[in-house]
């Protein structure tokens, strides 16, 4: 890719009868305004355990995760332009539950779409992520496939939306016939705590999130997230707040959820993300500060350059990184970032 803003997006092919990935990389032009979705997913695998082993759902999940971890191909094969390619399964789970059974899903998404073995493709592409993902039609947050009754769990956050914090009756229902455990297990999912989700979910122009073949729109997530914050910080009456969480588990993310909205994009500093992100997961030790650099002042986005290059080791990028807040805010207290 030589052009100014080229990208390459992912052309899945179609298949009404469930046959194997396959379909063609295409290279487009920003300034063209193609036609297409994003995809926002974990590098992980994307269940986790959500309860205790000594219970009978958490050793059953620690049993599955062992299962998939060390019985099952941590890659599966799609055919893209005629040639076999390794991807990762949950990236694979996701495009096979995407995928259309008449016609080509014209899709970008970071493992095809940014050859990882180049390093100037990747500080290019990485460069351009905010556009990536604003010019993106929707955004699809794939949390996983369907497991631990997350039919439920997604059925009832798209439900939510009726709650009316003035409505008392309505909230306690709903505090008490909540699916406790599938809203437990959904929101246990590595996406909730993977680093670079934070920039793709707040530079979409529309999320919708996708667990199995239901699909929940983002903004429904971040009401309920809303409205639990404010029913903990004022009960109404007959509501127990005893318990740590009402329908959502505190999780990583949980604090951005509920504040997304009013967070100034690009206005808060590189220090202020590295400080709010500290429990997220990470491949790579530079992406505590490449995956959220797009949400950064711009300050600090022109001051600091993305480099993925072997030369450059991850100890010269944090002392240069340390060297410019200390010039910059004098400060270095994002060393406690980890």
């Amino acid at each position: 890719m030589k052009g100014e803003k080229e990208i390459h997006l992912l052309v899945l092919s179609p298949s009404p009868n469930g046959d194997g990935l396959s379909g063609n990389l295409r290279v487009a032009s920003l300034n063209q305004k193609p036609s297409y979705v994003a995809l926002s997913y974990a590098w992980e695998e994307p269940i986790r355990r959500s309860e205790s082993v000594w219970t009978f759902l958490g050793l059953y999940q620690f049993l599955r995760q062992c299962y998939w971890r060390y019985l099952q191909p941590g890659f599966v094969t799609i055919q893209l332009n005629g040639m076999n390619h390794k991807i990762h399964r949950n990236f694979a789970s996701a495009l096979f539950h995407l995928r259309r059974d008449d016609e080509p899903l014209c899709i970008w998404a970071d493992a095809p779409c940014i050859n990882q073995e180049n390093s100037f493709e990747k500080k290019s592409q990485v460069g351009m992520m905010d556009l990536i993902y604003a010019n993106a039609q929707k955004t699809y947050v794939w949390l996983g496939p369907k497991a631990d009754n997350s039919d439920a769990a997604m059925d009832f956050v798209f439900s939510s939306s009726r709650l009316n914090m003035k409505d008392l009756e309505k909230v306690r229902g709903a505090a008490a016939l909540a699916p406790f455990q599938a809203l437990r297990a959904l929101f246990a999912s590595s996406w909730l705590s993977w680093i670079w989700t934070i920039q793709e979910i707040l530079l979409s122009r529309q999320a919708v999130v996708k667990c199995g073949d239901r699909e929940v729109d983002f903004q429904r997530f971040v009401d309920l997230a809303t409205t639990e914050r404010a029913i903990v910080m004022a009960p109404p009456p007959g509501v127990d707040t005893s318990v740590q969480w009402i329908w959502i588990p505190r999780m990583p993310s949980f604090d951005i959820m509920t504040e997304w909205r009013k967070l100034p994009r690009s206005k808060n500093p590189l220090s202020f993300w590295m400080e709010h992100t500290t429990s997220f997961s990470f491949t790579l030790s530079r992406d505590r500060i490449y995956a959220l650099l797009k949400i950064s002042k711009a300050h600090d986005r022109d001051a600091i350059m993305v480099d993925y290059s072997e030369k450059t080791s991850n100890a010269q990028i944090f002392k240069n990184l340390a060297v410019y807040f200390l010039q910059n805010e004098n400060d270095l207290k994002f060393l406690r970032c980890g």
